[in-house]
């Protein structure tokens, strides 16, 4: 959800640099996907324990809709500089800025998938199998980028 649905600007804008119109920029594209999922799915398997997950998982979903939202409705890019702005905002500048547009955008892109984590039960398997389990997604991930890259 992360990497496809609230990167949408930017999948539009690697579609159309990676000249995806020809087999070799479509396989980049996907290939550029699966690195991005695989690499997201690493850091948020060492992020993500026990009573860490869904808080954690709620948090990131929200932020990520929030910013996919501002990005998509004001054509802004999210950088060092745009944060502090974000940081340094008044609650009367942020009134001007809750369009419905922008809500419905953190609706559908944030509370959706924000049920779906608290609704879905998660299985916690044992430390030795979790361990194996990273063990393998750290490979696949290493791999699929050394063949991205190389």
């Amino acid at each position: 959800w992360l990497v496809a649905i609230d990167n949408a600007v930017f999948w539009r804008g690697a579609w159309a640099a990676l000249q995806s119109e020809t087999l070799r920029g479509a396989t980049a594209a996907a290939a550029l996907l699966v690195v991005l999922w695989l690499s997201l799915g690493m850091v948020l398997r060492l992020l993500f324990w026990r009573w860490t997950a869904k808080p954690l998982a709620s948090g990131l979903l929200l932020v990520a809709a929030l910013a996919a939202s501002f990005i998509d409705a004001y054509g802004i890019v999210s950088d060092r500089g745009m944060i502090r702005n974000v940081v340094q905002t008044d609650w009367r500048e942020m009134t001007d800025l809750l369009a419905p547009a922008l809500l419905w955008g953190v609706a559908w892109r944030g509370l959706l998938p924000l049920a779906l984590v608290w609704w879905v039960l998660i299985q916690r398997p044992g430390w030795r199998r979790s361990g194996l389990a990273m063990a393998g997604q750290a490979a696949v991930t290493a791999l699929s980028l050394t063949i991205a890259l190389g």
